[in-house]
């Protein structure tokens, strides 16, 4: 997976929540446990995204969830 197309979240309940808007808009993602060196704290999750990453972050960004390292 490319980790360009990543965005990072500190738990697994932003990135489903995240995951859940983004299919809203037929943005498709895929949910991953982080890497224990790519999470500097807590559980660490990234959804890699099929499309548009900055239109993803923003649509995220928009509803109010958190992400990790951006």
């Amino acid at each position: 997976m490319d980790e360009k197309n990543a965005i990072m979240f500190n738990s697994v309940t932003h990135a489903l929540r995240a995951q859940e808007i983004l299919a809203g808009y037929s943005i498709r993602s895929k949910l991953v446990k982080s890497s224990r060196s790519r999470s500097e704290k807590g559980c660490g999750y990234s959804l890699y995204i099929n499309g548009n990453r900055s239109k993803a972050l923003e649509l995220i960004r928009s509803s109010g969830i958190q992400t990790a390292g951006e």
